[in-house]
């Protein structure tokens, strides 16, 4: 696949969305642009379709050579990208008060101890400092912020959403664990790569149910610190495998995945489980690829009009499940 043919791939399936979700995008929208593959896809199909949007990364501070590389992405798409650097936002009078406190809270922890336990992952408060200083920039410009999450992160988190379920109701557990949550999902895994029409539809009926839900939707409306803002997600109906075409095509050297933080390379996340271990094993087979594509297309037809899930998936998990599970809203990683 060449690089225009590439490009049209990603641009389609972005058009459908904004056709049938028009709340995703609005001009002047911040792209958070973190340098890797599908930040990069996605700024280069707004491009291409003309949708002005303002690339912005965050800086966490944990490479000092991080804010360099990302400005040689964007240089190399012939896009501006602005830095905001979360040390400098802790430290900065202009910042909402509120965010400065909760983003000096949340920083200070990815340095302690307790980032580095059996069950808290840095993955959290890491994507939560991001929202905040996005949020900030943005309380006097266009409240809309965009992720380039797709179509493989949307089945990623509902079958993460799926599993906590069924190892809490269905396994009777009261608490998380990682390795039984790991080997739940491996025996449901092979189960949607054989096609199981069973596990197929148990999945359906959570979700139908209200059990379950993707946390990664075409939109989202939030509140914080008294700012609202919107999440839109363009590339819904995008599958990942478009935008490792399309940044192949491209010859960019797109960063890697995850926050960068030390320890997440071996704290994975239950939803980094799903994505990077049991999918590409249920993807293996004809099978299990249309056994996600099913996934994929319940996750659309639950949508509401907007383009928002019927329930937040993040505060429905506490309702359904308890806060003990998993922490509750009040803990400082679901605070958010």
């Amino acid at each position: 696949m060449n690089q225009s043919q590439a490009l049209d791939r990603v641009v389609q399936a972005t058009e459908a969305a904004l056709a049938r979700f028009p709340a995703i995008w609005a001009p002047g929208a911040t792209l958070a642009f973190s340098g890797g593959k599908d930040s990069i896809a996605l700024a280069s199909a707004m491009a291409a379709m003309g949708r002005k949007v303002r690339l912005r990364a965050v800086d966490m501070g944990y490479a000092k050579d991080w804010k360099y590389r990302i400005e040689r992405l964007a240089a190399a798409l012939g896009q501006p990208v602005d830095i905001l650097t979360v040390a400098d936002l802790v430290h900065d009078d202009l910042t909402e008060p509120g965010i400065r406190r909760d983003l000096a809270v949340r920083r200070a922890f990815l340095d302690s101890s307790d980032a580095s336990s059996s069950i808290v992952t840095p993955c959290t408060n890491c994507y939560n400092c991001k929202i905040l200083s996005l949020v900030d920039i943005a309380r006097h410009e266009v409240p809309t912020i965009l992720f380039a999450h797709h179509a493989t992160d949307a089945v990623s988190s509902f079958l993460k959403s799926a599993l906590m379920h069924i190892d809490r109701w269905q396994g009777d557990n009261l608490v998380f664990e990682r390795s039984r949550f790991r080997e739940l999902g491996m025996r449901i895994a092979l189960e949607l790569r054989g096609g199981s029409q069973l596990q197929i539809d148990s999945l359906t009926d959570l979700l139908f149910q209200g059990k379950a839900h993707t946390s990664e939707p075409p939109v989202e409306r939030r509140s914080l610190q008294g700012q609202s803002y919107t999440i839109g997600r363009p590339m819904f109906f995008l599958e990942e495998e478009a935008t490792t075409a399309l940044v192949g095509a491209l010859g960019i050297p797109a960063e890697s995945s995850g926050c960068g933080h030390s320890l997440s390379t071996s704290t994975r996340t239950p939803r980094e489980i799903v994505h990077y271990e049991l999918l590409p094993l249920i993807a293996e087979t004809v099978a299990g690829r249309q056994a996600i594509q099913h996934l994929l297309d319940i996750l659309a037809a639950k949508l509401n009009k907007d383009g928002t899930t019927q329930a937040d998936a993040r505060q429905s998990r506490h309702v359904t499940l308890g806060t003990a599970y998993k922490g509750g809203p009040e803990t400082l990683a679901d605070r958010l």
